[in-house]
């Protein structure tokens, strides 16, 4: 039985991302052969000449999604860009930014007595486009446009060992007249 070379070969546009893949696999594939056992032109050298086309071919149709009749990595996320849809699950860490930097990424510690942390840590500017931030399903933080106002909620309000410094006014209370009032003077 004699080895034709795929006639698809020949025909490569340069310019495809499949005419860039194919040249560096078939030379992976050559280079894995026993030396001096392929010489290039011959019969055994078809073989990996195939080879690499068809495995072009298939990355090359699912990274430009060019229909090719089969969808072999349909789940493939490229990595210049990409949408997701449905579940995203990355239990073995997660990262996530922009130009080459890490912006929101899993973390795990383990601090000096063994005791574990793991969370979520930002690196950039959070903006949150809701009226409110709700920890442990409580609102905590809100803000309130039309008033310009910061709304820090709780029952309770520890500031533990903190020291706090204004260059506004303190109003406990409703009113000035009623309630407790600094007003700050320079």
């Amino acid at each position: 039985m004699s080895v034709e070379l795929h006639p698809d070969i020949r025909n490569l546009d340069p310019e495809s991302l499949c005419a860039s893949i194919y040249p560096q696999l078939y030379q992976n594939f050559l280079n894995s052969q026993d030396k001096g056992s392929v010489e290039e032109g011959d019969a055994v050298s078809i073989r990996p000449h195939n080879a690499a086309y068809g495995f072009a071919e298939a990355i090359a149709a699912e990274v430009t999604q060019e229909e090719t009749g089969g969808r072999l990595l349909l789940d493939y996320l490229k990595r210049s860009s990409g949408d997701i849809q449905g579940l995203l699950r990355a239990n073995n860490g997660f990262e996530a930014g922009i130009k080459d930097q890490s912006l929101l990424s899993k973390y795990q510690w383990e601090g000096p007595d063994q005791q574990e942390e793991s969370g979520v840590e930002i690196n950039g500017v959070l903006r949150i486009g809701g009226n409110d931030l709700r920890i442990g399903g409580e609102r905590v933080l809100s803000y309130d446009r039309q008033r310009e106002t910061a709304v820090l909620a709780g029952k309770n309000l520890s500031m533990e060992c903190a020291t706090i410094t204004s260059r506004g006014e303190w109003l406990i209370g409703e009113k000035r007249e009623t309630g407790v009032y600094e007003g700050v003077s320079y």
